[in-house]
């Protein structure tokens, strides 16, 4: 399955990480971008920007309790 869809071996581990962890939209987001359980994104300019407008829509939601 991996090589049908032309992914190495690691980066399928790599998205596994992330399929695994668990909890609340905003804890799962700090963790992304923290760097841990393996994360790239912040490094990259343009999966920063999108992970710092998630932040901002995730605070706003949990501003509202929603």
């Amino acid at each position: 399955m991996v090589e049908e869809k032309g992914l190495s071996v690691e980066t399928a581990d790599k998205i596994g990480t992330f399929v695994e962890i668990r909890g609340p939209p905003l804890e799962l987001l700090l963790t992304i971008m923290g760097g841990s359980e393996g994360s790239e994104l912040p490094e990259h300019s343009a999966s920063k920007e999108a992970l710092d407008d998630l932040l901002v829509l995730f605070e706003a939601l949990e501003k509202y309790d929603a």
